[in-house]
């Protein structure tokens, strides 16, 4: 059997975005709008230092908000996506191997088994009345490898009853995306799949629907994966799904738990590369029974983010005080007001306690899912914006806006 590896075991590659309303052009090339301003976040903090001791502090924490845009679209053009029958293979030893077409070219992906859960991962689950319940997690479906068995090249991908959900990285630097054709009411059998690169389900958005964030430091200093500033991070991450979200997803705690492990792991092979961040998936709490508070929607069916954002971070601190994480986030399945899809505290990852997010997860699009994700989670890390910066792709407050 082939060794589940963790996130702290194995740091491969990855793309960032940046939490405020952009989600941006999705290439792994993407850097954040400051790589230093995470690494001065991070000696500031003394990272080493227990989330207890961090909670402590007296020291204030920025409060800005940072919204991202509108969703993007469903589905890639029907002139830039390619309907094909993949099928993924195992071997003895447990890892998979699945041949697909890129282009005009075809590859092989190698993978293997990955895990993105923290050690004394929590799943748990909660009834009609609110009371919590721990579950068992359902087995990892996350993997990770590269094309053919080049170093250069990066596959971060879930495989679920044999359909496969992956963002990936050529050795050209482009970005690719498979998901299987029932994400976009495609017909076809479980080998149905559409493969796109990543960019081709770009477009301008919305724009930023915060004050004007911007970056301290220009993006591209040091080449990806060099990460001269500061040493390898890791941090808990800790998640909650919606009642909304978890309706989404068929109402299926397995299901749930898989779609949002899927997100993180491709998410995190960004920060991995571009950062040397890694994340590890500390608890998930998935509201199946209900929401454990109500934020009542306007008269279109839309949420006030800011309100909700107030709620989730003054709910969960009440609540679970002990979870030991750095950042939490929700994933929604509700629409928020106008066209915000994301928010986020600024600037916080030193204090666990105001290190929240918001995530409008309603959308099948990994491509937009994971850079939404990434975008939010940089603010927690006092990422800005970097519009008008050659190479400004992750971080501009423009969803989808191109580079400059």
């Amino acid at each position: 059997m082939s060794t589940l590896k963790s996130g702290r075991e194995v740091f491969a590659s990855g793309w960032i975005e940046h939490a405020a309303p952009d989600l941006v052009e999705t290439r792994m090339s993407l850097q954040f709008a400051s790589r230093l301003a995470v690494c001065l976040a991070f000696s500031a903090c003394q990272f080493a230092m227990s989330a207890d001791e961090n909670r402590s502090s007296g020291a204030p924490v920025s409060m800005d908000i940072a919204p991202a845009v509108t969703s993007m679209a469903e589905s890639p053009s029907e002139t830039q996506r390619d309907l094909q029958a993949l099928t993924p293979m195992w071997d003895a030893s447990g890892d998979v191997s699945l041949d697909v077409r890129l282009g005009d070219r075809g590859v092989t992906l190698v993978m293997h088994p990955y895990s993105i859960r923290a050690a004394g991962f929590e799943l748990v689950t909660y009834d009609a009345d609110g009371n919590p319940s721990s579950v068992e997690a359902p087995a990892p479906n996350t993997c990770r490898g590269t094309i053919g068995f080049d170093a250069s090249t990066r596959v971060a991908a879930s495989i679920v009853d044999g359909r496969i959900t992956a963002m990936l990285r050529d050795d050209h630097g482009d970005v690719w995306a498979i998901q299987p054709a029932s994400d976009f009411g495609m017909a076809g059998d479980v080998s149905a799949h559409v493969v796109y690169r990543a960019d081709a389900t770009l477009d301008q958005f919305g724009d930023c629907g915060t004050m004007d964030i911007t970056a301290g430091v220009a993006p591209g200093g040091a080449p990806r994966g060099s990460n001269t500033s500061c040493e390898p991070i890791v941090a808990n991450l800790a998640l909650l799904a919606d009642f909304e979200y978890y309706q989404y997803q068929g109402s299926s705690i397995a299901q749930t738990t898989s779609a949002m492990e899927t997100v993180v792991n491709a998410m995190t092979y960004i920060y991995e590369e571009e950062l040397g961040i890694t994340y590890d998936l500390i608890r998930v709490d998935i509201w199946s029974g209900g929401n454990a508070f109500v934020v009542v929607p306007d008269v279109n069916g839309e949420v006030d983010h800011n309100l909700l954002l107030d709620a989730f971070k003054n709910w969960y601190n009440a609540n679970l005080p002990g979870v030991n994480r750095r950042l939490t986030h929700m994933f929604s399945g509700r629409n928020f007001v106008g066209s915000v899809i994301g928010l986020a505290v600024v600037g916080v990852i030193c204090s666990p306690t105001s290190a929240y997010g918001i995530d409008q997860m309603n959308s099948g699009n990994l491509v937009r899912n994971a850079g939404l994700l990434s975008h939010e989670a940089g603010h927690n890390w006092g990422a800005g914006h970097c519009n008008g910066t050659p190479g400004c792709d992750i971080m501009n407050s423009a969803l989808g806006a191109p580079t400059t």
